[in-house]
């Protein structure tokens, strides 16, 4: 499953006659260096401690609705290099989906310690596919370069713009980087009849600035590292101490999904449309967990026979292209194929135990400890795994992963990913993305209520 987050998107290419109205971004020549990049370079890093090798001095997206419904990421960042080591922080890049986004161009720049300025060709740049480490194929790709002269006191600049038609109205801002920001400003500009919540994980780093015509300003400024280089042993990652807040916007047009509201329910419900009727068995799901659960009585026994053919059987492949980062493949498919993802394996799981009489559901984590917040509804998770009811009058046996819903129903929280997982155990990191797994954006089977 793809990081959601990672976990948005939004300016130029939308309807010609709106964006002349609207547009706030100027234009310029893209052949030389831009005034706001030269006056950018000017901002002082006197209060950045000695040992840095690096800063951004400066960091503006904004993020535009069209009134279609098309959302536009407009990015300017300048960075400075401190020391030596802090060349390879200058790479510019910007990242896109071939399938589903269009990345509306990428111009980076530079200016050496001597004053000199260099302009980055369309041509020089580099266009590739990611490399996640745990796909067969992603549609993910990243364009750009590290820009020359890249030498203590050199500058490196870069603006690019990003569209797509989004499947999800969760945009996800996480300021702060491992090397200190000195200013990085959000901008939402939603046309008329389009309105947004937005919730911090966390203490808010900053409040929101309402200006004209629609449009939402957040500004931090004199970010310290998000990374302290004295780490504590099992702390939690970056990206979990990490501020983040989500904007959950809605309008007149709405995503193929439906839209979330900012509360867990509807994320639930929004992935239930998402995925649904794709945990389905078809007649050859059903006779093989039938054929595996025959003879078996005990509950523990029956979801186990089904729990160990997904977990050996159902090899780990991920095939992720455009909303298939987030949206499972139907259960009949992974189960021909024999192999499939996180959310696939999970999806298979669910369909198996439905058809021998058990119910059960996804449940999207992240494995990043301290990720998912009860009191910061988001899309933010990378991993799909399931809770499977238990029945009302079972007594659980040495079943270490069982929760109580605010219902009163039991479930049982098992990852059918990791091959050796023993069955009512869980994986550390998903014992952590889990401390308030009733609250994540839970999707329920056609039907079922909790």
């Amino acid at each position: 499953m793809s990081p959601v987050a990672l976990p948005g998107s939004l300016l130029r290419a939308v309807a010609a006659s709106w964006l002349m109205a609207t547009c706030c971004i100027p234009a310029f020549a893209k052949d030389q260096v831009p005034d706001w990049v030269k006056t950018a370079s000017q901002t002082s890093t006197d209060k950045v401690s000695k040992d840095v090798d690096a800063a951004v001095l400066m960091e503006d997206v904004t993020y535009t609705v069209s009134p279609n419904g098309v959302l536009v990421k407009h990015v300017r960042r300048v960075m400075k290099v401190l020391r030596p080591q802090g060349r390879k922080q200058m790479e510019m890049f910007a990242y896109y989906s071939s399938s589903r986004e269009k990345l509306n161009y990428l111009h980076i720049w530079s200016i050496g310690p001597d004053g000199k300025e260099y302009v980055v060709k369309d041509k020089e740049q580099s266009d590739l596919a990611t490399d996640a480490g745990f796909e067969l194929y992603s549609d993910s790709r990243v364009r750009g370069l590290t820009p020359p002269a890249m030498d203590v006191g050199a500058i490196a600049a870069m603006e690019y713009e990003r569209q797509e038609q989004p499947y999800e109205n969760d945009i996800i801002w996480m300021p702060g980087e491992d090397i200190p920001v000195l200013r990085e400003r959000l901008t939402l500009n939603l046309p008329e009849g389009y309105t947004y919540k937005a919730s911090w994980k966390g203490k808010p780093k900053a409040q929101p600035v309402d200006a004209e015509h629609g449009k939402t300003l957040w500004e931090v400024e004199n970010q310290e590292s998000l990374v302290t280089r004295d780490r504590v042993p099992l702390s939690p990652s970056q990206l979990s101490v990490a501020p983040r807040m989500d904007i959950f916007y809605q309008g007149p047009v709405t995503t193929p999904y439906g839209a979330m509201t900012g509360d867990w329910k509807s994320i639930g419900e929004w992935y239930e449309r998402l995925a649904k009727d794709r945990n389905k068995p078809d007649p050859a799901i059903t006779a093989k967990a039938q054929e595996l659960v025959a003879g078996k009585n005990d509950f523990r026994d029956r979801v186990a026979a089904v729990s160990n053919f997904v977990q050996s059987d159902i090899r780990y492949v991920a095939i992720e292209i455009g909303v298939g980062g987030n949206q499972p493949h139907p259960a009949a498919d992974i189960f021909r194929a024999g192999y499939g993802d996180c959310k696939d394996k999970a999806t298979l799981l669910s369909a198996m135990l439905d058809a021998v009489g058990v119910r059960s559901t996804w449940v999207m984590v992240d494995t990043h400890r301290g990720m998912i917040s009860s009191d910061a509804p988001s899309l933010m998770g990378n991993h799909m795994i399931a809770a499977i009811e238990l029945p009302a009058n079972y007594t659980p046996k040495e079943m270490y992963s069982v929760v109580t819903a605010k219902s009163g129903k039991r479930f049982l929280i098992f990852d059918p990913t990791w091959r050796r997982l023993p069955l009512a155990s869980l994986n550390m990191n998903c014992k952590a993305a889990m401390h308030c797994w009733w609250m994540a954006p839970i999707a329920r089977p056609s039907g079922y209520r909790y």
